[in-house]
């Protein structure tokens, strides 16, 4: 009988834990994955989870914490320059080939503009996804300090690319 009852909550509220998993982080097999887990928590809990008088909220709590908990594993997985250079020496990287190789140009074109500290700062902030308030605390400075600074940054680097634009016209 509790078994029929899981079985019902299963067929119940299965598309709608992997909907708003997958609407929150746009992976589809990773929301197939967090929902499996998700609902293998409640198979293992089924005897405290029976009686629970909310237990689409209990599963979607158990969502969002899948979620907050995959961001952070995404966040700590971005690969170090050293190894996105090994992956396209190998050429397992053809789609993203271009991509790489333009923001490689520009990092080597902001390192001529910027100091190499505010470069990192940049890699952090654009490409490995840390919040304004992160780098803040990183740096030891106010959020709107942060923002000014990379402000900054840009304004640097856009008057830098506008010069070499003006250096490239009068020689055609």
């Amino acid at each position: 009988m509790a078994e029929n009852r899981y079985l019902d909550v299963y067929e119940q509220y299965h598309d709608r834990v992997q909907d708003f998993i997958g609407k929150k982080i746009r992976n589809e097999p990773a929301a197939e994955d967090m929902t499996q887990d998700i609902f293998l928590l409640v198979y293992r809990k089924w005897n405290e989870l029976a009686d629970h008088p909310n237990i689409a909220g209990y599963m979607m709590s158990a969502a969002k914490f899948h979620i907050y908990k995959w961001y952070d594993r995404q966040r700590r997985l971005v690969p170090e320059e050293e190894e996105i250079l090994m992956l396209l020496s190998n050429g397992r990287s053809r789609e993203s080939e271009t991509d790489a190789f333009r923001m490689a140009d520009f990092y080597l074109f902001a390192e001529s503009v910027l100091p190499k500290e505010d470069i990192n700062v940049l890699k952090y902030y654009y490409m490995y996804g840390y919040t304004s308030a992160e780098m803040a605390r990183k740096l030891g400075i106010s959020v709107s300090c942060f923002k000014a600074r990379v402000a900054r940054m840009k304004k640097e680097l856009a008057a830098a690319m506008h010069l070499i634009l003006i250096l490239l016209l009068v020689r055609w």
